[in-house]
């Protein structure tokens, strides 16, 4: 048996009982039935197939050192069933890549399965539900073969999908770039220009108008197109995933007819490169690598 008054007051929630409608008449009682998934889907009032349930709870048993500490992440969401849906989403599909990697999930520090269950809850786009479910599995997967940083859920919370989006695709062509360069090349030291950003930006599909930078003077969705790469190039340089170096160099004008004493020029080339941590977060949000030998059931 558990006292939720003592709970409720360690996570700051003693006082707004009162605004968790099924929750509240349990906190009167000042006792409660051990905490379980299924006891807080019930509670709830949610539907929820028992597969999923089953599913959830046994992902959160792994990955929670103590029931009591999962009800710190978890009690919030009961509260809003269409959070609750999400963060149990999440889970079942992040249960499902590790069983399909051919391995259990492992217990997860709280400063990273918390944040990244409440980030999973509160997403609704599908397609970064499944990069979340990618973090999740990622971050309970005993390998640590694509480890999860604490300042990932913190990160993926802020992009949007069309971030995620190029940083993937940002990231499959340094890979190619690296491997034409045989391996010399750390992938953080893989760099493209400003245009060549652009032509990715174009080929994964997110901008309206193909060569949009050499077409937004004259074309308002052109423009449009270019402001949302800007956007989005800062906000992935905000997160240090992408690192814009600058390379002052001189410029020889020198004739000996025309300009035999040229003024002295410096112009400035800036390019761009895929991060040692934009490299760490991209891989953390794939999905986990099967086992070797592994075979896939279904």
């Amino acid at each position: 048996m558990m006292n939720v008054f003592g709970l409720l007051q360690f996570y700051g929630l003693r006082g707004k009982y009162q605004y968790a409608g099924r929750w509240a008449k349990l906190v009167k009682s000042r006792i409660m039935e051990p905490v379980t998934t299924a006891g807080l889907i019930k509670t709830a009032g949610i539907e929820v197939p028992a597969t999923a349930k089953r599913e959830a709870e046994g992902f959160w048993k792994a990955v929670y050192a103590e029931p009591a500490k999962a009800l710190g992440s978890l009690v919030a969401l009961p509260l809003n069933r269409r959070l609750f849906r999400n963060a149990v989403k999440a889970t079942v599909e992040a249960n499902r890549l590790l069983k399909a990697a051919g391995v259990s999930p492992k217990q997860v520090p709280l400063s990273i399965i918390h944040p990244a269950l409440q980030g999973a809850a509160l997403e609704e786009d599908p397609s970064l539900q499944a990069i979340w479910a990618n973090l999740l599995a990622n971050a309970a997967d005993p390998r640590k073969l694509a480890p999860v940083s604490a300042a990932f859920p913190t990160i993926l919370k802020e992009l949007s999908s069309r971030e995620v989006k190029f940083l993937d695709a940002l990231y499959n062509e340094v890979v190619t770039k690296a491997n034409e360069k045989r391996g010399l090349f750390h992938t953080a030291h893989v760099y493209f220009s400003d245009s060549e950003l652009h032509d990715i930006y174009t080929s994964a599909g997110l901008s309206q108008v193909p060569h949009f930078f050499l077409k937004s003077d004259d074309d308002e969705q052109a423009a449009q197109d270019l402001r949302s790469f800007s956007y989005m190039l800062a906000m992935l340089k905000r997160h240090n995933l992408i690192a814009e170096s600058i390379w002052p160099h001189t410029v020889d004008r020198y004739d000996a007819v025309k300009n035999p004493k040229p003024d002295f020029e410096v112009e400035i080339e800036i390019e761009y490169s895929l991060s040692e941590i934009g490299s760490c977060f991209v891989v953390a949000c794939r999905q986990p690598t099967p086992t070797v030998n592994h075979v896939t059931t279904t």
